[in-house]
């Protein structure tokens, strides 16, 4: 899944703060001092090893249909429910 860090940051944002009773002060210095350099460090150069990289600033739904669509161009769907190759 791959987002811009804009976007990441603003859904962890109103997560945090909605879900776990965050300050969004206390969200954006994680944000700043692990998350983003953690994911710039591991996460984005991992990407290169990807089967299929979805969109993450569409709808889930979208980016479900995206996976799906991939696995049968792969001939993947086969491997996760054999009676759907």
């Amino acid at each position: 899944m791959d987002a811009p860090d804009d976007l990441c940051y603003q859904r962890r944002l109103a997560r945090d703060v909605r879900e776990r009773g965050r300050t969004p002060q206390s969200v954006a210095a994680q944000y700043a001092s692990t998350v983003r350099p953690m994911a710039e460090m591991f996460v984005r150069p991992s990407a290169k090893y990807a089967d299929i990289i979805v969109d993450g600033s569409k709808s889930l739904d979208w980016s479900v249909e995206q996976v799906i669509s991939q696995l049968v161009q792969q001939n993947l769907m086969s491997r996760i429910n054999p009676t759907l190759g």
